[in-house]
């Protein structure tokens, strides 16, 4: 399963053989009052997933909030993509180097211990 987000865009598609599945995602974001999405930071051969720009049918135009990934917890907001908290290990610039549009850092950004 592919997960691809860009400016509040989320787009959910399995994608077995090359061709594009939609499941029911779309009934899910479209009638929730805030959207978290709790994804890989990279695709399987290594890509970024979260873009500048949606590249396959949108699930949900506008819809994400929040994102979550192993390395960190980015906001969505008005102004953009705001980093809020970092994985132990993980810092800005690795975060930024797997996210195409820029980040923004939180004033109050701080490190989450896991395990």
């Amino acid at each position: 399963m592919n997960k691809v987000f860009s400016h509040a865009d989320e787009a959910i598609h399995n994608i077995p053989n090359g061709s594009t599945l939609m499941g029911g995602a779309m009934d899910l974001v479209a009638s929730a009052n805030r959207v978290v999405i709790a994804m890989e930071r990279n695709t399987k051969d290594g890509r970024p997933q979260i873009l500048k720009r949606c590249t396959l049918p949108l699930t949900g135009q506008g819809v994400a909030n929040r994102l979550i990934t192993e390395l960190a917890v980015i906001d969505v907001t008005p102004e953009g993509l705001l980093l809020k908290e970092l994985a132990e290990g993980a810092t800005f610039d690795a975060v930024q180097s797997v996210t195409e549009p820029t980040l923004t850092r939180s004033p109050d950004l701080r490190t989450v211990v896991l395990g």
